[in-house]
């Protein structure tokens, strides 16, 4: 910096003498300029010395203007000089050492602990004339379904957990228990556990998420009361879109431990099942799904006796199957940035059911239909169509039928309160009428979840 200060002087000082030999140059030069060639009257000495002192006087301010802008130059360099060698000190310079803050972690174990919903589920029943007690439940009074622990953790980036023990008057049950593991391969993911099934729609959800206060009749007459919810393994293939928005098909090997459709053990010839569900968006509002179910397995082994044993009995020792076939429909419409305020859905459900008996087959089928439409950010009324053929032999032109209008108020994200309605009527003329009074409290992540 300093020789570079030097230069600039130094020049400074160069031009000051070109302009003060130039001004000398000049004075010495102004009286011969002046003089004629013709004899005459010679200049007056006030007016030369008058010359002289202009000039000079106009050869400091043009000195001076220089220097002041010569040294506007200088000082600019200077500090651009000077920001450059600061940056690059400060450049050059070593990071400061990082002050080691020692903690003991105590505290921050319980985030290694899974998330914890924790739901209850209870409802008030006033059972009205001709209601009986075997079909849609006890008489009138309160009713304490149970109160749900849902456990849920990401083990790590490729896998999660979740459990689901619904806690009752009677005692504790293992709803589910699985492990998912994601991105085994591109779009397919790997279920192992205890799980409800992929059946359709609704027999996947819990009964506290459900849009009514319970299953549709034709899911508990044909899958059973509690659904299907058995042991095994599933795939879940998110496959490339086709004819539809996207495709995703589920296959899933579980245990026979569903003793309404078959054998009912823990250990048996392993069920298997298919699910295909297509999507469509329609508009940006609304959109469409269609599902196909599809489910075999076996309700008898023959036991390995000959015709000879006491035991053995005609027709009763064959191998029998069950085969459940599913439809599912639903479209709905939530406009955008609205959701919360207005929706509309509708969603219908078809089951078929066959299965083998010693000497004769039961055939059903079954259907329900609801439409579901939120008022406002609280309000939600609907009403639901249940028929169903009896799970039986010799079905044939008996129906069973109920129609369940309700209206759900959500009190706020964590309690809502439903009012049911229910007119069941069976073959026979066996009526049934009640009005539940349903009352769902969560507190979790994953309050009200519908999975």
């Amino acid at each position: 910096m300093q020789s570079h200060t030097c230069f600039w002087r130094r020049r400074v000082f160069a031009e000051r003498g070109v302009v003060l030999l130039a001004a000398v140059v000049a004075l010495a030069a102004a009286p011969a300029a002046a003089q004629p060639e013709l004899a005459g009257p010679p200049a007056a000495p006030d007016s030369v010395a008058q010359a002289a002192d202009s000039a000079y006087s106009e050869l400091l301010e043009r000195i001076e203007a220089l220097e002041q802008a010569q040294g506007e130059r200088e000082l600019e360099d200077l500090r651009r000089i000077a920001e450059a060698e600061a940056a690059a000190a400060q450049a050059a310079a070593p990071a400061p050492a990082a002050e080691a803050v020692f903690t003991s972690g105590s505290r921050a174990l319980q985030a290694l602990n899974p998330e914890l919903s924790i739901t209850a589920d209870a409802g008030l029943q006033l059972a009205m004339s001709g209601a009986q007690p075997d079909t849609l439940g006890d008489g009138s009074g309160m009713i304490f379904r149970a109160v749900g622990l849902h456990f849920e953790a990401n083990l790590d980036p490729y896998s999660f957990l979740k459990i689901a023990v619904p806690v009752k008057l009677d005692g504790v049950e293992l709803e589910e228990a699985y492990a998912t593991w994601v991105g085994l391969l591109p779009d397919l993911s790997l279920t192992v556990g205890r799980f409800r099934q992929q059946f359709g729609v609704v027999n996947r959800w819990h009964t506290p998420a459900l849009d009514q206060w319970d299953f549709p009749l034709a899911l508990t007459t044909l899958l059973g009361d509690d659904g299907l919810c058995q042991l095994g393994f599933g795939l879940e293939w998110r496959m490339p879109a086709l004819l539809a928005s996207s495709h995703t098909l589920t296959l899933q090997v579980t245990n026979p431990m569903n003793d309404h459709l078959f054998e009912g053990s823990m250990v048996g010839v392993p069920t298997a099942l298919a699910h295909l569900r297509n999507y469509w968006d329609l508009t940006s509002s609304t959109y469409l799904e269609l599902g196909l179910s599809g489910m075999w397995g076996v309700n008898h082994r023959p036991e390995h006796l000959s015709e000879d044993d006491p035991l053995f009995v005609a027709g009763a020792n064959d191998w029998r199957d069950t085969w459940v076939g599913g439809l599912d429909l639903t479209v709905s419409w939530a406009p955008l940035r609205l959701e919360r305020y207005r929706g509309l859905t509708w969603r219908s459900e078809l089951f078929a059911v066959r299965k083998e008996i010693p000497g004769d087959r039961v055939q059903a089928l079954g259907a329900y239909s609801y439409l579901d439409a939120r008022l406002s950010q609280t309000w939600v009324i609907g009403v639901r169509g249940d028929v169903t053929q009896p799970f039986e032999a010799d079905n044939g032109g008996k129906l069973d039928w109920a129609v369940s209008p309700y209206v759900t108020w959500w009190q706020s994200a964590w309690v809502k309160l439903r009012l049911q309605g229910t007119h069941l009527r069976r073959d026979g003329g066996q009526i049934d009428n009640r009005l539940v009074l349903q009352a769902v409290m969560s507190v979790g992540p994953h309050k009200h979840a519908q999975y």
